[in-house]
């Protein structure tokens, strides 16, 4: 018999693309995208990013928001 597995969340962690995904076309976070990731942190949902990009090329585009968990 399986155990069931208490979910709190329909997700436990979110990982986001940059490029064509958290970014607009500035290669900005538009204010959409900052209220929508501050919903998720208000609802205890966790979420990161992965890249290809260099950190030093990936920093300039997350100005405004300060990433809590460790990104690729």
């Amino acid at each position: 018999m399986a155990i069931p597995y208490p979910k709190q969340h329909a997700m436990d962690l979110l990982v986001f693309d940059l490029d064509g995904t958290l970014l607009n076309s500035a290669e900005v976070l538009s204010p959409l995208t900052l209220d929508t990731l501050g919903e998720l942190a208000s609802r205890d949902v966790l979420y990161t990013i992965a890249t290809g990009r260099t950190r030093q090329s990936a920093e300039p585009a997350l100005v405004g928001h300060t990433f809590e968990l460790p990104q690729a």
